[in-house]
């Protein structure tokens, strides 16, 4: 009887583990950069509805302002392309302390814009001063 030939096809089990190992490393590092960019790009979401919000509350203010109105507090939720968001106007009460004559002073205003549907994401806070535009 002739010596028979040993095969070499297929793979030992410590390269099937080995592979496994290497392919489980690269989907791993490819998930957490999938879901970092997502995270980043609803953030840049947020910031771009978040300043939109604020400059529109600050053209009402703007106008208010003109029409020598009184500003409050005020509160409310505005739906932007299926995303609830919360605009938050704070006003800042001056000290009326002065000894001098009661000129009227700019106003400190926070506009707070937060999303509502995720807590997660940090609030974006400006602040402005309207009022008196005489030197």
């Amino acid at each position: 009887m002739a010596p028979t030939a040993k095969s070499n096809h297929g793979y030992t089990i410590l390269e099937v583990i080995l592979a496994i190992f290497i392919f489980g490393c690269i989907s791993t590092a490819i998930f957490r950069l999938l879901m970092t960019t997502d995270r980043i790009r609803g953030r840049a979401i947020f910031v771009r509805t978040a300043t939109r919000l604020a400059a529109t509350e600050a053209e009402l203010l703007k106008n208010i302002s003109s029409r020598n109105s009184t500003f409050e507090d005020s509160s409310y939720t505005v739906d932007q392309n299926g995303r609830l968001y919360t605009v938050r106007r704070i006003i800042t009460e001056e000290d009326s302390y002065s000894l001098l004559p009661a000129a009227r002073e700019p106003e400190e205003i926070t506009i707070v814009v937060s999303d509502t549907n995720n807590e997660t994401i940090k609030p974006l806070t400006f602040k402005m001063l309207i009022g008196v535009d005489d030197p």
